[in-house]
């Protein structure tokens, strides 16, 4: 019998229902093209640094750090273990290819992890504050 984690049952309960199921106080992002970029950084600096710019170019509407992350990974022909802080970035459809461009240019890594997500639904007032934030220097 194959066992499920309280993570995974909540993303199968989730992707069985539509964006219609829920109330109004959700958007479902198909309407709205919020979009969440994951990366990874070596320090606290060098994440700081990247946001910051990202901020200043008005690319992104905030950026999360997480620190403390592991991680391990082949790299060269080696098993490679090492401290991570984890950057969870928020922009929307207009600002997303730029976005990604900046964060290619200047990521300290060689190859990046940079993975962009579709979000299935976001509260309504935290949508509308990405979008106001992202359209206030335009």
């Amino acid at each position: 019998m194959e066992v499920q984690s309280p993570i995974c049952r909540i993303g199968i309960l989730l992707s069985a229902r539509t964006p219609d199921d829920f109330s109004d106080h959700y958007v479902s992002m198909g309407k709205y093209s919020i979009k969440f970029i994951f990366t990874t950084f070596g320090s606290h600096q060098s994440a700081t640094e990247i946001i910051r710019m990202l901020l200043r170019e008005n690319h992104v509407a905030c950026g999360t750090m997480i620190a403390g992350a592991q991680s391990l990974y082949h790299w060269k022909g080696e098993i490679v273990e090492a401290a991570e802080v984890v950057v969870l970035l928020k922009t929307d459809v207009l600002h997303l290819e730029q976005c990604l461009e900046r964060l290619n240019d200047f990521h300290p890594y060689e190859v990046p992890e940079i993975v962009t997500v579709d979000p299935f639904l976001v509260s309504e007032p935290y949508s509308n504050w990405i979008r106001e934030s992202l359209s206030r220097a335009e």
